[in-house]
């Protein structure tokens, strides 16, 4: 009777105890996850969505030392003008061997896509001159080389044209144009920048997660 009991109700209840222990043991095996160790994780902001400002800043001289600015301009920036000219009270016009200058502070992280601007000469086929920019206070590049009005645009002209340039220029903070006239009399009164804001490179960020 009693080893009856042992193999139809104890043996039974003992296997059924133990796989109980063996499940109840799996279940508390810890698996691994992406809080149980520190993880460095680089994000990229060029690849998150932007919404950058862009536009046409537009500037008049209004002195051989001043202009004024209007259109949309990259913010935080200014612009500072000057011509060597002394006699140009408006600071339009050039003559031989002077020069206009416009530079652009806090244009920050920005790309110039297009330059216009506004000029005529003295009287047909008279003028001379270069277009040239530095970037950054580095050197001076020629965007039109020393030629004449009719070089630049096509056709002589007394009467204001716009002349264009396409361009790819990035900048950091400073640009300047400057306009060098070697012969006859040469008049600018604007200048067009088309410009776009460039995404800011993002330091690489590190995230640590732990337990």
């Amino acid at each position: 009777m009693k080893e009856k009991f042992v193999k139809t109700i104890l043996m039974p209840a003992i296997l059924l105890v133990s796989a109980f222990g063996i499940l109840f043991s799996f279940t508390n095996i810890r698996t691994p996850s992406l809080t149980s160790a520190s993880k460095n994780v680089n994000i990229n902001k060029n690849n998150a969505p932007q919404d950058l400002p862009s536009g046409v800043a537009t500037y008049k001289p209004t002195s051989r030392t001043s202009c004024s600015t209007s259109g949309e301009t990259p913010e935080n920036s200014s612009a500072s003008f000057y011509n060597s000219n002394g006699a140009a009270a408006a600071g339009y016009y050039m003559v031989r061997n002077t020069y206009q200058a416009l530079t652009l502070q806090s244009y920050t992280n920005v790309r110039i896509s297009q330059l216009t601007l506004s000029m005529r000469e003295g009287w047909i086929n008279s003028a001379k001159a270069s277009l040239k920019y530095s970037i950054d206070g580095g050197s001076y590049q020629t965007l039109i080389p020393e030629g004449s009005f009719a070089s630049w645009y096509g056709s002589g002209s007394t009467f204001y044209v716009d002349i264009t340039r396409s361009l790819d220029l990035v900048v950091s903070n400073t640009i300047t144009f400057r306009i060098d006239t070697t012969a006859g009399f040469l008049y600018c009164n604007r200048y067009d920048i088309t410009w776009e804001a460039l995404p800011t490179p993002l330091e690489a960020l590190e995230i640590n997660t732990r337990n």
